[in-house]
């Protein structure tokens, strides 16, 4: 919370379904120095080592919230976050697509987005598996 208005980081991608691409743009075949021939799901398996290194072993790339914003006579009354999970640790035609996770990853992904907006002075309390931002 910032001046009475809410702002939000970097929530991450709500539809990660990289691995369904046909085709990469030329210039991530440049970049990746690769053989244009080949597909993007063959790259990703390559590059992550079959999901064991980078963000597709990293849980906190396949989680996220989605705020729900209240407001009143366009004042903001209420902010509250659901918990999603995009399917980490699931194979490749299960994961990508945004779902409302349950516990205990639920608890832990609204644990971490109250840790990460405490320094700044925002307080989130967690009501069963939905977070309750404190509006000043």
């Amino acid at each position: 919370m910032y001046r009475g208005k809410s702002i939000f980081y970097s929530l991450g991608n709500y539809i990660f379904e990289f691995e369904y691409l046909r085709r990469l743009s030329a210039d991530d075949y440049e970049t990746l120095r690769v053989d244009p021939s080949r597909t993007a799901p063959e790259l990703f398996r390559e590059l992550s080592k079959n999901d064991t290194q980078s963000f597709a072993n990293d849980r906190r790339y396949w989680e996220t919230v989605l705020p729900l914003c209240v407001f009143e006579d366009r004042r903001l009354v209420q902010i509250r976050l659901h918990p999603l999970s995009l399917g980490f640790g699931t194979s490749w035609p299960e994961r990508g697509t945004p779902r409302l996770a349950s516990s205990p990853a639920a608890d832990e992904i609204l644990e971490s987005f109250a840790s990460l907006s405490r320094p700044f002075g925002t307080e989130i309390a967690i009501d069963g598996q939905v977070g309750e931002v404190s509006i000043p």
